[in-house]
């Protein structure tokens, strides 16, 4: 093993990809007798100053998966700490490198589902590129790989992952990572050509029966939802496809409730869109009534489901959005033409709150503990208006309070003639996510010209 060492650290001698395997082999064996000797020399090989160069052959040669994930780490170490001094015709073959590899794995259906992790560990490589080389050296990536994406589905679904990668990348995970001044111009370039990236989602939403591709896309979409101009979001069907389309499929109902989530919580807007979320809110009401029946035991359904993912993470999804969006927007709904929406939506989290889970009821707490604040603080605020203008006014004369004084004193009955827990006796329906419609709500492609409104974002 201390021979094959030397010989694969020796650069006089070609690097023998066969040996490599060998020694990983030996190193990922718990019962290898000189498993620690492999780890040592792989370590050797990771800290060797020119092993990235030797990282293409070991990618397209090794055997074994966990050879190829060496040469990608070797790449991708070098990507990191040595591209700036790089050759340009060094930079220019590890792009054509890892553009080539990633097209050649993801465009067949069969090599694509037998290689995903390899294709998704490219994915990182080619975004660590991105993220030395564009906007200025790689201006035209957006627009290839939208171009690209319109050629095959298969295609499409990856290149959707790494604009979601891409998006992460730049606005959740680039604080450590770059200079400020790098991450402003990566976040004005991707916001100026999102028209691109938009266009190809809404394609893709349309026209796609590819049930993967469409997974992706959605995610892909909620990944963009939370910096993109509001125009997108507000001035096309993007919502209404959302809830219609998707939120009442089974298949895409929890990507779609992901998407709606994030929209929900958005927050510091403009009064302008104040509207637009109501109409929102009222409309996941009227969808989630027939998804879940307001008679129905959510914590019932939620143990009924016990080994179906999928069910307990609507359930916890669903706390998410009414959390979040009473959360950013409690004030638009606490009014005498919305209160019975209001209630409904109330009434939601506390059937969600009875849910056997952890993780839910943390949800819950954290929402119940900013709602008995902010009621305490407006009542209190109500109070002491009430005491102060009652030293003022004439003798024997009684001042009401406020619109939400006035509700408080005859609350609008609830909504579906029920109220309190009878509905936690009722029938559960069999899986939270099965049935719905779907309807064909195509996008519209004009969002060029959309507003540039920005939400706060570190």
């Amino acid at each position: 093993m201390e021979a094959a060492g030397q010989r694969l650290l020796d650069e006089a001698q070609p690097f023998d990809v066969e040996v490599l395997d060998g020694v990983i082999g030996a190193a990922y064996s718990p019962r290898h007798p000189e498993r620690q000797v492999a780890n040592a020399v792989l370590m050797k090989l990771r800290e060797s100053s020119n092993i990235w160069a030797h990282a293409d052959a070991i990618i397209e040669g090794s055997k074994v998966s966990e050879g190829r994930y060496f040469g990608l780490m070797a790449l991708d170490d070098a990507i990191n700490t040595r591209w700036k001094i790089l050759p340009e015709s060094q930079k220019s073959g590890i792009k054509g490198f890892v553009v080539n590899k990633i097209i050649q794995l993801s465009s067949d259906e069969v090599s694509a589902a037998k290689e995903r992790t390899l294709i998704h560990q490219m994915n990182k490589v080619l975004v660590s590129i991105l993220k030395q080389e564009w906007p200025h050296n790689w201006p035209s990536f957006i627009g290839d790989v939208c171009g690209a994406s319109r050629t095959s589905e298969v295609l499409c679904e990856n290149n959707m992952h790494i604009l979601r990668l891409l998006s992460e990348e730049v606005f959740d995970f680039s604080k450590d990572q770059m200079t400020t001044a790098k991450i402003k111009t990566m976040k004005s370039s991707l916001n100026a050509e999102f028209a691109q990236i938009f266009r190809l989602c809404e394609f893709v939403l349309g026209a796609s029966s590819r049930p993967k591709l469409v997974d992706a896309t959605l995610a892909t979409l909620r990944a963009f939802l939370s910096w993109i101009p509001l125009g997108y979001i507000f001035e096309t069907p993007l919502v209404e496809t959302l809830i219609t389309r998707f939120f009442a499929a089974a298949a895409f109902r929890n990507a779609a409730l992901e998407c709606l989530t994030e929209i929900a919580s958005l927050s510091d807007l403009e009064p302008k869109y104040d509207e637009a979320f109501v109409r929102l809110y009222v409309a996941v009401l009227r969808a989630l009534a027939v998804v879940v029946p307001r008679d129905a035991s959510l914590a019932a359904a939620f143990d009924a489901a016990t080994g179906n993912e999928r069910d307990q993470f609507f359930v916890q999804r669903l706390a998410l959005f009414f959390s979040g969006f009473f959360k950013a927007h409690l004030r638009l709904v606490e009014t005498p033409d919305h209160a019975a929406a209001l209630f409904e939506g109330l009434q939601y989290v506390v059937r969600v709150s009875a849910v056997p889970d952890n993780e839910v009821f943390q949800i819950c707490l954290d929402f119940w503990h900013f709602f008995s604040r902010d009621l305490y603080a407006s009542d209190s605020a109500s109070a002491v208006s009430s005491s102060g203008a009652s030293k003022v006014g004439a003798p024997g004369l009684r001042l009401t309070g406020g619109p939400q004084q006035q509700q408080a004193q005859q609350p609008p009955p609830p909504p579906g003639g029920g109220g309190g827990d009878e509905g936690f006796d009722a029938a559960a329906p069999q899986s939270l996510v099965d049935g719905g419609r779907d309807d064909d709500d195509d996008a519209d492609d004009d969002a060029d010209d959309t507003s540039a409104l920005r939400r706060r974002r570190p």
